[in-house]
C-alpha cells in the first residue's frame, strides 16, 4: 500500500521496480514530468524503475486506456 495506490509486483528498496500494477485509491499524478493524473479506480500496469513509471498501460476506470512512457 503506497497510500495513493495499491501496488502488486516487483519491488526493490521498498519501491516499485520491475513489472507491476498500481490500482489507484485516490487521484494522483502518475509521472512528475508529464500531466498524467490517475483517478480513483484507474490501473497502471507496466515497467517501473526506482518507484517511477517507465512504460505502462493506463486503464481508466471511466473507460478506455492509454500507453504512457517516460
Amino acid at each position: 500500500d503506497l497510500g495513493y495506490a495499491i501496488y502488486h509486483g516487483d519491488m526493490k528498496n521498498g519501491l516499485p521496480d520491475g513489472q507491476g500494477r498500481l490500482t489507484f485509491k485516490r487521484s494522483h499524478k502518475i509521472m512528475q514530468e508529464k500531466d498524467y493524473v490517475a483517478a480513483k479506480g484507474d490501473v497502471v500496469e507496466g515497467v517501473f524503475r526506482n518507484g517511477k513509471v517507465m512504460t505502462a498501460t493506463w486503464k481508466k476506470a471511466a473507460g478506455g486506456s492509454q500507453t504512457i512512457s517516460k
